[in-house]
């Protein structure tokens, strides 16, 4: 299934992979975990940056969530 959206935190949700594209070019993709903490400067040269609970629990706990649920996992 394809998904085409600018809400990353349905993104974090439900994909799987992720591929970041700006004016027909690839900038950034891979895993999505992977794509919103190792390539943070792709996705700002794009104007997107990843939901708060990724950078939240980044510099919490050192590495990151991409949902709720994984938070509570954490613990």
């Amino acid at each position: 299934m394809v998904m085409i959206t600018h809400d990353l935190r349905l993104v974090c949700e439900y994909a799987e992979r992720v591929v970041v594209m700006d004016g027909g070019r690839v900038v950034a993709a891979g895993p999505t975990r992977e794509v919103f903490t190792r390539h943070l400067e792709a996705l700002a040269s794009v104007g997107l940056e990843p939901p708060p609970v990724v950078k939240l629990m980044q510099e919490l706990v050192g590495h990151p969530a991409l949902r709720v649920d994984e938070v509570v996992l954490c613990e």
